[in-house]
């Protein structure tokens, strides 16, 4: 990877319409609940706290269980070293769907903040 380079968060990574996150569910729901219980809260603020980096106005729902919808969803943001959707953070919340192991080192190192 190149020096300065931004990571895409896992499945969180991409920009997808509707149909493409729906193509996405299966491995969606294998990473369900392997986020530590503790930490879930933490996480979830630090992901919606992210910097607005492509702001795109669609609304996206959820495409496991229809538990949520979001303003924005498709929206990229970033912490400077990894970028996500801005529905990520829902889907941690309601399912503790498992992100990379590099991203939660980081955030661990920074305590969340």
């Amino acid at each position: 990877m190149k020096e300065g380079a931004v990571i895409p968060l896992g499945l969180f990574g991409v920009q997808a319409n509707l149909d493409e996150m729906k193509s996405l569910g299966a491995k969606l729901r294998e990473l369900a609940n392997r986020i530590p219980r503790d930490e879930q809260r933490a996480i979830v603020e630090y992901l919606r706290h992210g910097a607005i980096v492509f702001a795109i106005m669609e609304y996206t729902r959820d495409v496991l269980d229809d538990a949520f919808g979001v303003s924005g969803g498709s929206a990229i943001l970033t912490d400077g070293v990894f970028y996500w959707r801005r529905d990520a953070a829902e889907y941690v919340e309601h399912y503790g769907v498992g992100l990379p192991d590099a991203f939660l080192d980081r955030g661990r190192s920074l305590s969340w903040q």
